[in-house]
This record gives C-alpha cells, sequence and structure tokens, in this order.
C-alpha cells in the first residue's frame, strides 16, 4: 500500500485531516478581510449663476464736505455775526444762506460804487458825444455855485468859531464864579480860636479868567493878597466891603481884632453847583471842538466841490481829444472795477452753500466776532461713500463701475448695493503688501448709515446668468505627478467622475454606492468662484457627477480569542514533527 493510501486510511490521519480542514476553515472566517463599499456624494448638473467677488473693509464717509468760513478781502478781516440761519442735521439747498455778517460797511460801499459808475459812464457819454451849449452854461453854474457854498462855508466857520469860544469862555467864567467863598487857610501860623463867625464874606463879579488862589492875610484891622493878584497891606472898616484887588470881587471882615488866613478857590471845589457847572463847561468844550470839525469839513467839503466844478468846466471848455477820450474811458474802467470788489464785499458778508447737504456742525452764533480763519459750520453731502481697502491682486480685478453690496457692523440687518465709483492710482505700501483704496458710491441713502462707520465690500468683478456649472469640487485635474491608473484622460485636461443611473446600487439623497466605477469625463470649463464651476464643454444638463468621494479603504475583522491551532501530537509550527510508518 502506498504511503498516501496508507494516510487516508489510517485512523489517526484521516481525522487529523477533518481537523485541519475545520481549523482552517474557522480561521479564515476570524480573519477574513471586509470590503467596505465606496460613498460618492453626488449632484446634478444644471444652470447657474455664478458670481466672483473680492471682498474688502474700510469705513463711511460722505461724499463731500466743506468748513464754511467767512470770506474776508481789503482790510476787512473780522465782522459780527447778525443772523444764523441754519442748526445741526438741517438739510440746505445750493445757494442757500446759512448766515450774515455785519452788511451795514458793504452797503455804503456798494451804494458809493454804484453812484461812482454811472457818474463815470455819463461822463464818458459826455466826452464823446461832445460839449454841448447846454452842458457849458451848466459847468460854469456849477462853478459859481461851488465857489459861493465855498465862501458861504468859511463865513460859517468863522462864526461857528466865535460862537463856540464865547461858549467856552461863558461856561468856564460860571464855573470860576459859581460858590465863591472864603474858607480858613491851612496854614502853620495861622491864629488859634478863629471861628466861622469870623469868617469874611465875599460878594461881587470876578472879572479875571485864571484860575487859582486868592489868598488872604488878615492882621488885625489890615490884609494883604497874595495869589492870582497881589495887594498891599491895606486897612479895612468891618462894616464896608474892600474890593480885592482887580479881580472885581469884594471881601467884608466882621472881626478887626484876630490874626488869620483864609483862601478863596478859583473855582470853588465845595461850592453846591462845582460838579453840574464843571459838566456844563467841558460839554462846551466838546460841543465847540465838534461843531468847529463839522465847519471845518464843511470848508474841506466845498473847496473839493469847487476844485471839481472848475476841472469839469475846464474839460469842456476844450474839445474832445484821444487822450480825455483814454482818461474818461480809464474812470469807467476803475468804477466797474470798484463796482465789482464792492459787490464781491458784500456777497461775502452771506455764508452760502456751495451744494446740496446737511449742516452736520455749527460753531458759532448771533453775536459772535468771526474772521476768515473761523468755521462756522460745516456742510456735508446726504450722499454716503465707503472707502475700503483692496490688496494689488484683488484691486487688478476691480474696475469702476462693478456692482457692490455693502455691510455694517453696526447695522447687521442692513445690505446696501452699491457701485465702484474710483480706484486709486498710487497704492500704499505697509509691510511689503500694497493696498489700494476703492471708493464706493451708494446705490440708496439709508439715515441710519453714518460717516465713520465701519463697512463691509464684496466687489463683484464677474458675473454669468444661466449657464451650465458643477460644484467646484467635482472638477478635477490630472498631472503627471500623479498619476491614477482609474483616469483614462489627458494630463492637464479637467474631468469629472458621471455616475450613470443605471449604475446606482443604493442611494440615500445624494450619497450612493456604485456597481462600478463612475466614468470619468473630459469637460473644458470657464468661470469659477470658491463653489460653482463653469462647464464650456463636455457635460449635458442633469447629469449626475460625483462632488466628493467618502470612504474607499477595506477594514479587516478578527475574532476574540488565541488564533493558532494546536492538534496533540504536533509541536508549534505545522506539519514539521509528523513521522509516517
Amino acid at each position: 500500500m502506498s504511503i498516501k493510501a496508507r494516510i487516508f486510511t489510517h485512523p489517526f490521519y484521516s481525522g487529523l485531516i477533518v481537523i485541519l480542514a475545520v481549523g482552517g476553515g474557522w480561521y479564515w472566517y476570524s480573519h477574513r478581510t471586509v470590503q467596505t463599499p465606496v460613498q460618492y456624494v453626488v449632484a446634478t448638473v444644471k444652470k447657474e449663476t455664478i458670481i466672483s467677488s473680492v471682498k474688502g473693509t474700510g469705513q463711511v464717509s460722505t461724499l463731500k464736505r466743506l468748513d464754511l468760513k467767512p470770506q474776508t478781502s481789503g482790510t476787512t478781516n473780522q465782522g459780527t455775526l447778525i443772523k444764523m440761519n441754519v442748526v445741526p442735521g438741517q438739510k440746505v439747498s445750493s445757494g442757500e444762506v446759512i448766515a450774515v455778517l455785519d452788511d451795514s460797511s458793504a452797503l455804503v460801499s456798494l451804494a458809493q460804487a454804484q453812484a461812482s459808475l454811472l457818474s463815470a459812464e455819463a461822463n464818458y457819454d459826455k466826452i464823446i458825444a461832445g460839449t454841448t451849449a447846454t452842458d457849458l452854461k451848466n459847468a460854469k453854474q456849477s462853478v459859481v455855485s461851488a465857489s459861493s457854498a465855498l465862501q458861504n462855508a468859511k463865513t460859517n466857520l468863522d462864526t461857528v468859531t466865535q460862537q463856540q469860544n464865547t461858549a467856552v469862555v461863558n461856561a468856564y467864567r460860571t464855573l470860576l464864579t459859581s460858590g465863591i467863598a472864603a474858607a480858613q487857610a491851612d496854614w502853620p501860623y495861622t491864629s488859634q480860636g478863629v471861628t466861622k463867625s469870623d469868617l469874611p464874606t465875599i460878594t461881587g463879579s470876578y472879572a479875571l479868567t485864571a484860575s487859582g488862589t486868592l489868598h488872604i492875610f488878615q492882621q488885625g484891622a489890615y490884609f494883604s493878597v497874595s495869589g492870582i493878584v497881589t495887594a498891599s497891606l491895606l486897612k479895612f472898616d468891618t462894616r464896608i466891603p474892600l474890593a480885592i484887588g482887580s479881580t472885581g470881587l469884594y471881601i467884608q471882615f466882621p472881626n478887626d481884632s484876630i490874626s488869620a488866613e483864609w483862601d478863596i478857590q478859583l473855582p470853588n471845589p465845595q461850592g453846591t453847583s462845582y460838579v453840574s457847572n464843571l459838566t456844563a463847561y467841558q460839554s462846551a468844550l466838546l460841543a465847540q471842538k465838534q461843531a468847529l470839525n463839522n465847519a471845518q469839513n464843511s470848508v474841506v467839503t466845498a473847496e473839493t466841490t469847487l476844485q471839481k466844478a472848475e476841472d469839469d468846466l475846464a474839460l469842456k471848455e476844450q474839445p474832445a481829444d484821444d487822450s480825455s477820450v483814454a482818461s474818461a474811458k480809464a474812470q469807467l474802467i476803475n468804477a466797474q472795477s470798484n463796482l465789482r470788489a464792492a459787490q464781491y464785499n458784500y456777497t461775502n458778508t452771506r455764508i452760502i452753500a456751495p451744494f446740496a447737504g446737511q449742516i452736520a456742525v455749527v460753531n458759532s452764533q448771533k453775536g459772535d466776532q468771526v474772521s476768515g480763519s473761523t468755521i462756522i459750520a460745516t456742510l456735508i453731502t446726504e450722499q454716503k461713500i465707503a472707502t475700503v481697502s483692496l490688496n494689488e491682486i484683488d484691486a487688478a480685478k476691480v474696475a469702476v463701475g462693478n456692482p457692490v453690496t455693502l455691510t455694517f457692523d453696526a447695522l447687521p440687518d442692513l445690505s446696501i448695493a452699491g457701485k465702484v465709483s474710483q480706484i486709486d492710482l498710487l497704492g500704499s505700501a505697509s509691510q511689503g503688501v500694497v493696498n489700494y483704496n476703492v471708493q464706493i458710491s451708494f446705490d440708496t441713502q439709508d439715515e441710519r448709515v453714518r460717516s465713520g462707520m465701519s463697512a463691509a465690500a464684496a466687489v463683484i468683478t464677474n458675473m454669468k446668468s444661466d449657464i451650465l456649472a458643477v460644484q467646484s469640487s467635482a472638477v478635477k485635474t490630472f498631472t503627471a505627478s500623479r498619476r491614477d491608473p482609474d483616469v483614462a484622460v489627458t494630463g492637464g485636461q479637467s474631468y469629472v467622475q458621471v455616475v450613470d443611473q443605471n449604475n446606482i446600487a443604493t442611494q440615500t439623497n445624494n450619497t450612493v454606492t456604485l456597481k462600478n466605477n463612475p466614468t470619468n469625463v473630459n469637460v473644458e470649463t470657464g468661470m469659477s468662484n470658491d463653489t460653482l464651476t463653469e462647464i464650456t464643454n463636455g457635460l449635458q444638463e442633469g447629469a449626475v457627477v460625483v462632488v466628493r468621494t467618502i470612504s474607499k479603504a477595506a477594514s479587516t475583522q478578527t475574532t476574540g480569542g488565541s488564533s493558532a491551532i494546536r492538534i496533540p501530537g504536533i509541536g508549534g509550527g505545522g506539519f514539521g514533527g509528523a513521522r509516517g510508518n
């Protein structure tokens, strides 16, 4: 019998074979590898709108902002604010008067300039037309009238001078003579024991114009005078007033047995009418000055008028020549220039809104003194803009007119559409990054949006509607460095994985398992953004494509316990301990 026959017929070996077969089957089952089906997230190819945009942040401001100040010219550098027509927040139209400065001086200058222009125009017309007999007669009459007026002004000056001098002298005399009285002198040698009953009486009318003191020295029945006038020792009788020199005053002593000194002050500050008389005297001086000034000014004016009349007559008596015409034209041009300057100065008393907007700040009020550096109010436009910063890469994609969507940190529920209105030509570099400011105008104005608020802008750089598109994650690109044996496409070509409905094994919502691998299809792409990519060739609307692969890994399952099979009589590793008969 052969060895093989004996193995299969021997009871020990036949049992061993059965045990090995069962153990091997159990070992395979406990260590088998379970292949998990690959899951795919799919999407349908359909018509979409793709929007490409860049984003930036910045701040809201107004389109225009202007500090309104007085416009000064010439010697005028300040004025009084007499009207303030606006309050903060008020809307104003272009040309509206915001405030008014004191215009009284400007009005006078304007009227004078208008009159001068009329005169210059008339003079020019006359010179061009030539002097008529009537004009010559009138010019001569003007000279006569002006000469007569000058003579009258001089006569009036003489009269006013005399009258005012007399008035001043009379007021001064009244001041000197009011309340004349003697008082005990403050003199170290004055006798003691003198009483008020010893005070001499002063009468008469002061005839001099000198002011000062009349000092009376009494010794018994004798007295002497010093000060304004002097007189030697004179004897007096207590019953009779005695003249005090040439002053026009008289003194009468009630007591001839004392020695005393008396003072007569001219004027007398202690007199009851001293203050009123002093005021009247000062008023007379002031009136004199004013009256003389007026009279002298009248003379000067009359002289000027006469000179002008004589010049006019001399001009009319001569035939018009080129120089006369040129001079008259120069006067006309000068008068026109003066009128324009006067009109400009008058206009400058009005602070005008140069454009329609809103008053943001009012810094002055009626009665304030303002100058050319005073900011009376600040005017802003109601139109808001946003200025955002974009890096050089994003800025290169943006063009004026691009639509923009604006959002605001302070107004989370508000979104405003706008357009790019301006892009800076020069960028600013910071830490190696070049940024450009982009100005965005608002399509609509919302009062809740205020200047200075933070704004985020999404600038739409490109947009296509009703185009075939897939999710960007569905589009793959084959590269030589990453060869996939399942991808049968040309290197560098974009492709998608298409799922046929008949190839779907299971499906839960948009997640499927397939019977076979999806089909790789070459595609041509166009515009794309973060989520969608345009398909220009290779796919039809309604096709199903893979956008994400969930699983492709296999898992191994192992039962618990030892994996070794031990057979009595056989050591360690297999069949090495068996022996044949």
